[in-house]
């Protein structure tokens, strides 16, 4: 899947409030959009590599360390940034922020309103 250039993309956790919230949001501009849920999409190392890189951060800055999966598996581990990439394309429900691919952009969306200051 062709990201970056491919309109807008928004990749949610279905199952947390902020990205219930943030889906919501998005849905209701009524512009056309690609919503991927991460409990059920796969993300490939080349789309984390492009996230990471356009927000200037590591794979285990958008770890999401509160999630119950997270402290059961690897709280208190030390990983090289290889290994947490791998942590999340193999976990990608452990995304802290719901992400949006808009116009090129990436943006984290912290918050549910973040989806509109695209």
């Amino acid at each position: 899947m062709q990201i970056v250039n491919s309109g807008s993309v928004l990749f949610y956790n279905g199952t947390d409030s902020l990205g219930k919230k943030t889906y919501a949001y998005a849905k209701s501009q009524g512009e056309k959009m690609n919503f991927q849920d991460l409990n059920l999409a796969s993300l490939s190392s080349t789309t984390l590599q492009v996230i990471l890189h356009a927000l200037k951060i590591s794979a285990k800055d958008l770890i999401n360390r509160a999630d119950p999966r997270y402290q059961a598996q690897w709280r208190g581990k030390e990983l090289d940034d290889d290994a947490w990439l791998n942590v999340l394309k193999k976990n990608p429900y452990l995304i802290k922020w719901p992400i949006l691919f808009h116009n090129g952009n990436v943006y984290l969306c912290q918050t549910p309103n973040d989806v509109f200051k695209k």
